[in-house]
């Protein structure tokens, strides 16, 4: 079985579900119909049974896509290294993590 990609979309939330069913519905219906739709693209569908799906589907702006990443930095001696730090109330900490070399 192949599950289709849903990386980068959410289903409705139940609110939202209600809304556009004009019906209330419980958690449990609502956990139930996400199962069901979850289900469905499990089994190979045609075009519009795939759109049909994605209609209780919202695309979410991936936050990884946003962030800029810097390349990693190598220290003296060759070995990538990252480091951070952080303030919690009056405390400050800074860590440093250094590339281990792996043996095979």
């Amino acid at each position: 079985m192949e599950t289709k990609d849903l990386i980068g979309s959410r289903w409705l939330i139940k609110e939202e579900l209600e809304e556009m069913s004009v019906e209330k519905l419980s958690d449990q219906d609502h956990m139930q119909f996400i199962w069901l739709l979850e289900k469905l693209l499990t089994l190979q569908c045609d075009p519009a049974e795939e759109e049909f799906v994605q209609k209780f589907c919202r695309n979410v702006a991936l936050q990884s896509k946003k962030q800029l990443i810097e390349p990693v930095p190598y220290d003296q001696q060759g070995r990538a290294f990252s480091t951070g730090e952080d303030r919690r109330k009056s405390a400050k900490a800074e860590a440093a993590a250094y590339e281990t070399e792996v043996e095979e």
